[in-house]
């Protein structure tokens, strides 16, 4: 089987797949859900001792931060998350869309390590208006029960006067237990 290299963002990252060995010193591990090898083709996690970067497949590459890192002890950090398309661009300046983006941006990051909503244990929301946070406290419930359910890890709240995007109305960051 020739050596394959790693498909969309993580395909200049100086490395080759050749049944699990690597070539050179940064190696790709092919990770993703039970079941869904589309995913398991498509996702990558770069490993470097201590941790792993989790970079999804489908991920612009990141620069100058890693959306998600694993440690040893399986514990998954997700970078902060906004609420924009995966190019880059806001489709919807609306805050509760940018909620549910950022929200479905973790949860990327979390499935492509191999976990999912439950395996989220912490969770750092940062806002640019805490008064609209509060007054769209059920919309936000809604668009939190499609993606968590009832799961509610621990949470903080952070009013911030504002983001590195301009145009995001929140970031995201989370810890995740990956079993």
């Amino acid at each position: 089987m020739p050596p394959q290299k790693a498909p969309g963002p993580l395909a200049r990252a100086p490395c080759a797949i050749l049944t699990g060995q690597c070539l050179f010193p940064t190696s790709f591990e092919k990770i993703g859900a039970a079941g869904d090898m589309a995913r398991m083709a498509a996702d990558f996690r770069v490993k470097r001792p201590p941790m792993d970067i989790i970079q999804p497949a489908h991920f612009p590459r990141p620069r100058g931060y890693a959306n998600g890192t694993l440690t040893s002890g399986r514990l998954l950090h997700v970078a902060g998350q906004i609420g924009w398309e995966l190019d880059g661009t806001f489709a919807n300046e609306d805050f509760i869309y940018q909620f549910g983006r950022a929200l479905d941006h973790v949860l990327d990051i979390v499935r492509a390590a191999g976990g999912g909503p439950e395996s989220v244990a912490s969770m750092t929301i940062f806002v640019c208006n805490i008064q609209e946070y509060r007054e769209r406290a059920s919309e936000l419930g809604a668009v939190w029960k499609a993606r968590f359910g009832r799961h509610y890890p621990a949470m903080a709240l952070v009013g911030v006067t504002a983001l590195v995007e301009p145009r995001a109305k929140v970031e995201i960051q989370a810890v995740a237990e990956i079993g």
